[in-house]
């Protein structure tokens, strides 16, 4: 009876704990963010409470392409036609109030360009019509990103330290002295 008891409790445990285990983001102001964890495929997932999908895109032939990233998989854009897009609505715009956002990456530029006005710029998050490594001017961005975060709200100094150190997710809890209770690959 013991032993038949031990089971069930272990096999319930084990079909339960990838709910117990789902990290959840700690801060409920992130309204995008895109860890590039997929690995494969045409659109990436947006993890915040917005649930955006993101579309890779080209004004050429070859989409991103999937690389080893800072945290998991990222992105490398070709610098001449990839993107990422996202679409904005009604409920997801940043048109309002572009003065109260934080915006952050992982970024490994390959290589800088000067623009269509003689600057060098390099376009690795547009927010008016949500683009990732691209602007609607034709300016492309030749680098890996991973890991792309926006807040609708200006982060403190410390917290920018503190979102560099980690993912958004993959951490139940705080990392510092603490046990993690999900395990990442």
């Amino acid at each position: 009876m013991v032993k038949n008891a031990m089971v069930c409790f272990l096999l319930a445990g084990f079909l339960l704990a990838p709910l117990a285990a789902e990290a959840k983001l700690r801060d409920e102001t992130v309204v995008l963010y895109l860890p590039f964890d997929e690995g494969k495929g045409e659109e990436v997932k947006d993890l915040s409470k917005s649930g955006k999908t993101g579309v890779l895109g080209t004004r050429g032939k070859d989409l991103p392409q999937w690389v080893d990233g800072k945290f998991g998989k990222a992105l490398e854009f070709d610098g001449e036609t990839n993107f990422v897009q996202i679409e904005e609505t009604p409920d997801f715009s940043f048109a309002s109030d572009p003065g109260t956002m934080t915006l952050a990456a992982w970024v490994e530029v390959l290589k800088t360009n000067t623009d269509n006005h003689t600057q060098n710029r390099q376009p690795i998050i547009m927010t008016r019509n949500v683009f990732i490594g691209h602007r609607e001017d034709g300016q492309f961005l030749n680098a890996v990103i991973d890991d792309v975060r926006i807040w609708n709200r200006v982060l403190e100094p410390d917290e920018i330290v503190e979102t560099m150190e980690s993912p958004l997710t993959g951490l139940a809890v705080h990392p510092n002295s603490r046990l993690a209770s999900k395990w990442g690959g």
